[in-house]
Parts: structure tokens; sequence; C-alpha cells
């Protein structure tokens, strides 16, 4: 008789070994080409964030092999994965819902993009949680824990999600495109159908665009 148990466990490291594979591949083929296209004076910046972001900077790291030397960057996984990875900083923000690592993930990777000059290359690795382990209120008045508050109240209101992050956006120092504003910027999303093209999630972080208020008064 098979062992159910045994059964859901192997398809379970069966399932992330193949995820882990993906997510591996799609990093080393989205970023083939920097190597050739980076300038003599020219840095990389890598920004990766999120539950798959240690798989996703692994793998860049070893894609940038020949520039290494030029690399630099900051990895944020959850909780209390906080293993090095050089020549990466690590802050592990906090999920599901932020947390003082996740303040502190965002004000170092602004302070990074901010930093990028016209011939860097700011490459952004965003996986799932990215939104809670990298996340800064634009009010620096706003603690921790009221910011918390805030999550949850938006995640108990029933509204969809897409409503929920419209306000999100408006009231974050690093969504509807506020930590993409630098350099020139390389998206590898891990929800994307390619990795390049981009989604709804990393777009709605890294690019600038319109933000709708679906709130009204009395649901705020």
């Amino acid at each position: 008789m098979t062992d159910i148990a045994d059964l859901l466990r192997r398809t379970f490291l069966s399932t992330v070994e193949h995820i882990a594979d993906r997510l591996e591949e799609g990093v080393s083929a989205g970023l083939s080409d920097i190597n050739g296209a980076l300038d003599p004076g020219g840095r990389v910046l890598l920004i990766a964030f999120g539950k798959a972001a240690r798989p996703m900077a692994r793998a860049a790291v070893g894609a940038l092999a020949p520039v290494l030397d030029r690399t630099s960057g900051l990895l944020v996984p959850a909780n209390e994965d906080t293993d090095p990875l050089p020549p990466l900083e690590v802050v592990a923000g906090g999920h599901p819902l932020p947390t003082a690592g996740s303040f502190a993930a965002a004000n170092r990777a602004l302070e990074m993009t901010r930093s990028a000059g016209p011939d860097d290359f700011v490459v952004f690795l965003v996986s799932g949680g990215g939104s809670a382990l990298l996340d800064l209120p634009i009010d620096v008045d706003v603690t921790v824990e009221e910011w918390r508050l805030l999550q949850r109240a938006l995640v108990a209101s029933g509204a969809p999600i897409e409503r929920i992050n419209a306000v999100r956006m408006r009231l974050s120092a690093v969504k509807g495109g506020r930590l993409g504003a630098a350099g020139q910027m390389i998206p590898l999303c891990s929800d994307c159908d390619n990795f390049r093209d981009g989604c709804h999630y990393c777009l709605g972080i890294l690019v600038t665009r319109p933000i709708p208020l679906y709130f009204n008064q009395d649901q705020l």
C-alpha cells in the first residue's frame, strides 16, 4: 500500500526542484546579454527580493561572473534567512507582513538605485512576497506597527487584490515606480511568463504608471 505522506513529500520536493531549475534557467537567460552590453566604466546593481530571491540571486551571480568585480547589490529573502551571498548585501525582510527588516531593505534599495549612473545597469529580481519583504511607507513618520495594522486592515476589507494594491502603491515609498526610477532597469520576475516582458506584479513596483484609487473615504 502506498504511503500517502511519503508520496506527497516526494511530489512536493520534486515540484520545488523543478521550480528552482526554472528560476535559475530564466534568470540566466534574462541576463545572457548584459556582460557584453556593460560599458567599461559601468556597474551592475543587483536587487533581489521575494520568497524565491535567493535562488534567483544565486543564478544571477553565476551569470554575471565575467563582470562580478563590478557587481554589487542587495538580497532580500524572507524572515530569518541571513546567510551571506557575496557580492550582495543580505537584509531579511518580513512575510506575510512587513517588518523593520522590510523597511531597512527598502531604504537600502532606494539608496542603491539612486546611486546608479548612466552607464550602470540596475537588475531587479522579483518573486512572490516581495511587496511585503521590501516595503516602506512614503510618510517617514509611520511606524512599522502602524504599517502592519494598515496591511491587515486592507486584507480584511474584502476588496479585490487590485484595489488593495492600488492603495498600497499610493502610500508606499517603493511601489508605483518609485523604486525603479533610476538607472537602466532590467526587471526579471518569477511571475512573468518568460521573465523578460514584465507582469502586473513587478511592473507595479518598478514602473511608473497612473495609480487609480478605488476606495472611497468610508472604506478607507
